[in-house]
């Protein structure tokens, strides 16, 4: 699907994001977003030794 997405796009998609959200909240939002994808893969691994036992 993003298979074709290069460096001019992220960042036009970055500067639309600051524009729209502001300096100070995208740090915030990528916080969020990191300690999501670290709960995901927590929960994978634990689901994944879950099926092995």
């Amino acid at each position: 699907m993003f298979s074709n997405i290069g460096w001019p796009e992220i960042l036009i998609i970055v500067v639309v994001l600051l524009v729209l959200f502001g300096g100070t909240f995208l740090p915030k939002i990528g916080k969020e977003v990191g300690q999501s994808g670290k709960e995901i893969k927590k929960a994978t691994k634990e689901l994944q030794e879950a099926i092995k036992d």
